[in-house]
């Protein structure tokens, strides 16, 4: 599950229980497609992450591992 809370300006990960022990490859890339913010993810189920630097627009999460989930988000 990926959520955004604008409020804390913080991208919210949940990869579940099952996923715990999986690395993950995060992608933030903004409407054009160009690459904003590329992190690798080990051993976590939960994780947050700042998106206060991103500029105000439409984003594509995606999170490759066993399987890719892509999610687009607003930041305001």
């Amino acid at each position: 599950m990926v959520y955004y809370d604008g409020t804390s300006k913080e991208l919210g990960l949940d990869a579940g229980k099952d996923h715990y022990n999986e690395t993950y490859q995060l992608t933030i890339s903004d409407i054009t497609g160009q690459i904003i913010k590329l992190e690798t993810i080990a051993g976590h189920s939960k994780v947050s992450i700042n998106v206060q630097s991103l500029l105000k627009g439409i984003h594509i999460v995606s999170i490759t591992g066993s399987e890719t989930i892509s999610k687009k988000i607003i930041i305001y």
